[in-house]
């Protein structure tokens, strides 16, 4: 069962006259604040605003018309419902060495098998008298197992 009951309003798409404002951004500003008060006065908090898509029926022979509207959605404690999420229980608490390692702050112990040495790469090495174009020959060490 869900600790909150939920209560959603439409957004108020025209502003309310109010005396001593002017400007239409600030007209609206005060008309959803207004809104938000007077639910926040019932318990009500302010969640989220949420804008959904509406189809609207014209009439006979006429197609449905397609808007969006947005609605405010307030939430409050049920009645009888905790206060306080329920504690934790020790088995689902994080390890301590878990998070120190999301955090950066102990590093990982190696689980990877460790790998052989990689193989030693040859060296390039140019040789060519003065004015003429380089021969570049790879030197490779010697494996006394090799011809």
């Amino acid at each position: 069962m869900s600790r909150y009951e939920y209560k959603a309003l439409p957004a108020p798409s025209r502003p309310a006259k109010i005396k001593g404002v002017k400007r239409p951004d600030e007209k609206l500003a005060a008309t959803v604040s207004d809104v938000m008060n007077r639910m926040a006065a019932d318990g009500w908090e302010y969640l989220r605003a949420d804008t959904l898509p509406l189809e609207e029926p014209r009439g006979l022979l006429s197609r449905a018309r397609s808007s969006f509207q947005t609605l405010l959605v307030f939430r409050r404690l049920r009645e009888g419902a905790p206060a306080m999420p329920r504690e934790i229980a020790p088995a689902a608490r994080p390890d301590i060495r878990m998070v120190q390692r999301l955090w950066g702050r102990e590093k990982p112990e190696s689980q990877a098998p460790s790998l052989p040495p990689a193989e030693q790469k040859p060296t390039l090495v140019a040789s060519a008298p003065e004015g003429s174009t380089p021969r570049i020959v790879a030197d490779r060490p010697t494996d006394p197992g090799q011809p």
